[in-house]
């Protein structure tokens, strides 16, 4: 499995939080390959699980973006719309979109609006062929080159291509399950109820880190500086030993983040049932949630090589 044309692959398929399935079908048929017990939960996450006698371990991930839902119709052509998980309303403007139903799409602004008081509201979808209640996501093409990734929804789609690759190379006694939650985007965090069913003894969470290598940035995490280790997400620190754990896999440098996504699922996995230790690590995206999304391969190729040890460091009691 090529982790490049894998999250090239997955990045075209629209996935806005909660219609999210396509993609999900597109993840559960790759790692059909290495096992046959995969499962969904009612809300349309998907479990991957390869079984061992070892400990029980969960990496986890999320398959959806954010996007739009078309919730009135105006006149020919032009609808309203709100807003699947957040989305810069000032960067959308102008932007393509298509659908789940490959309707395609240009989100437009009311006449006479002044760009600087842009709200929602102002915005409107130019899509003759559109219904209402259609799910959209930001339309555009990936590509790679000098080693550099760009596609719409990268983070979800490398992520996800990230452990699909540790479940095809790691050959571990650790009973292991694959997460890819829907409804993410949202808020709904379908990750603590897959964590109170499964019951890992440990668990990691994956996610693109945004890059602070851009002016105004403190330039602490960068495109090209290897993986990421997230000691702090949100509200919610990361187990120390566990993130030990994670650097002591690493086989080139570390970055660390100490003010990760509000979004991570690191605080309800860690709450679920009466606590499971878990950390998060990922790697540096710029222009996260805008229409094209940048990230370098050698870091995601990274993260794949960290994780794969850290299975192996890990997978007995």
């Amino acid at each position: 499995m090529d982790l490049l044309q894998t999250a090239l692959m997955l990045s075209d398929i629209p996935a806005p939080s909660g219609f999210e399935q396509a993609a999900v079908d597109a993840i559960a048929d790759l790692a059909r390959t290495c096992t046959s017990d995969i499962r969904r939960t009612p809300a349309g996450s998907l479990l991957v699980r390869r079984s061992g006698n070892g400990r029980r371990i969960m990496l986890s991930t999320h398959a959806d973006t954010a996007g739009l839902l078309t919730t009135c119709r105006e006149r020919d052509g032009i609808f309203r719309f709100g807003v699947l998980g957040p989305l810069d309303i000032c960067a959308v403007s102008g932007a393509p979109v298509v659908s789940t139903r490959g309707t395609h799409g240009v989100i437009g602004v009311d006449f006479s609006v002044e760009t600087a008081k842009l709200t929602k509201t102002q915005l409107f979808l130019d899509a003759p062929d559109a219904a209402v209640s259609e799910a959209f996501v930001l339309s555009a093409s990936g590509s790679s080159k000098g080693g550099i990734v760009t596609a719409p929804a990268l983070t979800r789609a490398l992520s996800a291509a990230i452990l699909l690759d540790v479940l095809t190379r790691t050959e571990t006694e650790a009973d292991l399950t694959l997460v890819f939650s829907a409804q993410h985007m949202l808020g709904a965090r379908d990750a603590a109820a897959v964590a109170f069913t499964v019951a890992p003894e440990l668990a990691v969470t994956i996610d693109g880190i945004p890059a602070r290598d851009i002016p105004g940035g403190d330039g602490t995490v960068a495109l090209g500086g290897g993986a990421v280790v997230s000691h702090q997400t949100g509200r919610a620190i990361a187990d120390p030993a566990l993130t030990e754990a994670l650097l002591h896999a690493a086989e080139g440098p570390v970055q660390h983040d100490f003010a990760g996504p509000l979004v991570s699922d690191l605080a309800v996995i860690q709450r679920s049932r009466t606590g499971v230790p878990t950390a998060a690590a990922g790697f540096a995206v710029r222009g996260a949630g805008l229409l094209q999304e940048r990230a370098a391969l050698a870091d995601a190729e990274a993260l794949s090589r960290l994780l794969q040890n850290f299975l192996l460091q890990n997978q007995s009691h």
